[in-house]
């Protein structure tokens, strides 16, 4: 399992499971029902918050662009919830970068 984190919290996780490549993603908790019942290859969280999490199939079910869509958007969701002061040490600037603390 490979963990990414940013400012000390995890926004994304990449295993496998059954064999296949799979990445969990924090989601806002109204976008994890329409994607688990819109999109094939999304599931709830595996072993994590069902509200707030959502397991995607990397393996070629899931479209990779919606992939890397849904792994930014975990990760500014962790970044808008640290302190405003761990927010500005990430880039310099209040929203912090994709590219900096993985």
């Amino acid at each position: 399992t490979r963990v990414w984190k940013v400012g000390g919290k995890v926004f994304a996780l990449e295993m496998e499971r059954f064999g296949r490549p799979v990445v969990s993603v924090k989601a806002l908790p109204e976008n994890v029902v329409h994607l688990v019942a819109g999109v094939d290859g999304i599931a709830p969280g595996y072993h994590l918050n069902k509200k707030h999490w959502v397991t995607v199939d990397a393996g070629g079910i899931v479209e990779p662009g919606l992939v890397l869509e849904l792994i930014e958007e975990s990760h500014a969701i962790v970044v808008a919830s640290l302190p405003r002061r761990l927010r500005l040490t990430l880039d310099g600037t209040a929203t912090g970068s994709l590219n900096e603390d993985r």
